[in-house]
Parts: C-alpha cells; sequence; structure tokens
C-alpha cells in the first residue's frame, strides 16, 4: 500500500501531466496529427464520413478539415462529410462560428444537436468505424 508522500507525488504527477496534455490539445497540431492518422488508415477511394461527439468549441474538427484541406487529394476535401454530435446546443453554435472561419468547410459539415449515447441516432455499421478517444474526452469515428 502506497505511503502518503508517494501518494501525493503520484497526484501531483497526474495534475502535471493533465495541465501540460490539455495545453496541447487546442493545438493545430493535435488536430493535424489525427488528420494524418487518418489518412493514413482510412479508404480514401470512397468519401470521407468523420463523427465527432464532443467536439467543443470545434477548433479540432477545423483542425481536421484544414489539414486535410491542404493535404488530402481534392476530391478527398470535395466528397468529405464531418458531423459534430454535440448535447449541449450553445457548444453547437461555437462549433458552427469556429468551422464558419474557413467558408468552403461550411458546406461539410454539420452539428447533430443530441445525446450520443442514443442508440437511434446512429445509422451506421459499428464495424467499419474507427474510434479516437484522446486527451479532451473527445471521441471521434471515421467511417
Amino acid at each position: 500500500m502506497p505511503n502518503m508522500a508517494t501518494s501525493l507525488n503520484y497526484r501531483g504527477r497526474l495534475e502535471f501531466l493533465r495541465e501540460a496534455l490539455g495545453s496541447i490539445s487546442s493545438k493545430p497540431w493535435y488536430a493535424h496529427g489525427i488528420a494524418e492518422a487518418i489518412m493514413r488508415t482510412a479508404n480514401l477511394s470512397v468519401p470521407l464520413k468523420i463523427y465527432e461527439i464532443g467536439g467543443g468549441s470545434g477548433t479540432c474538427a477545423k483542425g481536421i478539415m484544414d489539414y486535410i484541406m491542404l493535404n488530402a487529394p481534392a476530391r478527398v476535401y470535395t466528397s468529405m462529410t464531418y458531423t459534430s454530435v454535440e448535447i449541449s446546443p450553445s457548444l453547437a453554435e461555437i462549433q458552427r462560428e469556429t468551422i464558419g472561419e474557413v467558408r468552403s468547410h461550411l458546406s461539410k459539415f454539420r452539428v447533430e444537436c443530441r445525446d450520443a449515447a442514443d442508440r437511434g441516432g446512429w445509422g451506421m455499421d459499428p464495424e467499419i468505424f474507427y474510434l479516437f478517444h484522446y486527451i479532451d474526452d473527445t471521441v471521434i469515428l471515421i467511417k
């Protein structure tokens, strides 16, 4: 059983790690890393469909879409869709504003204001998506 000093040291390290990683998640290169992984692993011969659960302010979605727009073949960006499933109407509006900073993203992006835990909202085969769960508790599904 760990003593009190060991426990405090462990909590301190966890807090430091949480703060350090939290600052990384808001940077565009974090989203770009996810987008690069998507481009390496997804079947790009069919339209790319990305679903994000709990997209917060939309900075990750914008970063992913920016990267794909700049680095993927034009047909991949042109035919892609990005759907954010967000339970909070106020965060959904903020996501639309963030994505709207790049006009060409708007036609590819939509927000579904609903509970992601409701199975009735998912019309996709669960065997054909990738699941990314990363630092700030956002989940991204790529079909």
